[in-house]
């Protein structure tokens, strides 16, 4: 809903608290792989991201078989722009949850990035395939078909998208008035 700082300032001294009792668990029991999640994530909240990866890393070794680990690795991985790095995890997502709809959803964000929308527009197909009322998924989607000119599918994930979301109605009503007038 926006910044608060009140509401951010207790977030800060509640994040704190918590990296000081999961640095007390990790100094006397470094084995323990859930205080490494639980601070990569910590770090993760506050944009540490190469933290957090250090993080997610010793849990991984510690505990292989966690697709939530590899998921927010993944994260980390795209936001510092480690596009590799981050396509790895979340296909070793899938490898251990085939139908998880985040990790198809976020390959697909990746692919975009990467400026390869018919890769994007594959990832996204396996996403809808999963969960077809996923809205932000046809949104993608559509804007990758956008990319690739393919206007008529790219509006009728346009209108699917709003026909799901209605928040997407003014800013999709506009794109596909756009695109019917481009075709």
């Amino acid at each position: 809903m926006g910044y608060s700082i009140p509401r951010d300032s207790i977030y800060k001294v509640e994040n704190l608290k918590a990296f000081e009792q999961l640095n007390l668990i990790i100094q006397k029991d470094s084995l323990n792989p859930g205080p490494y999640l639980d601070r990569g994530n910590h770090f993760q909240n506050i944009q540490k991201y190469k933290e957090a990866i250090a993080d997610y890393n010793r849990y991984i070794q510690l505990n292989p078989n966690n697709y939530s680990a590899y998921q927010n690795r993944g994260t980390a991985h795209e936001r510092l722009k480690q596009f590799d790095e981050a396509i790895y995890d979340y296909n070793k997502v899938i490898e251990l949850k085939p139908l998880d709809t985040i990790a198809y959803f976020n390959k697909g964000v990746v692919y975009d990035v990467l400026e390869n929308p018919w890769q994007a527009i594959r990832e996204y197909d396996k996403t809808i395939m999963l969960d077809p009322r996923l809205a932000k998924a046809y949104y993608n989607r559509g804007a990758a078909y956008e990319k690739i000119d393919n206007y008529d599918k790219a509006i009728e994930d346009y209108e699917k998208a709003m026909k799901l979301n209605p928040k997407y109605w003014d800013e999709l009503t506009k794109k596909i008035d756009y695109l019917n007038s481009a075709k």
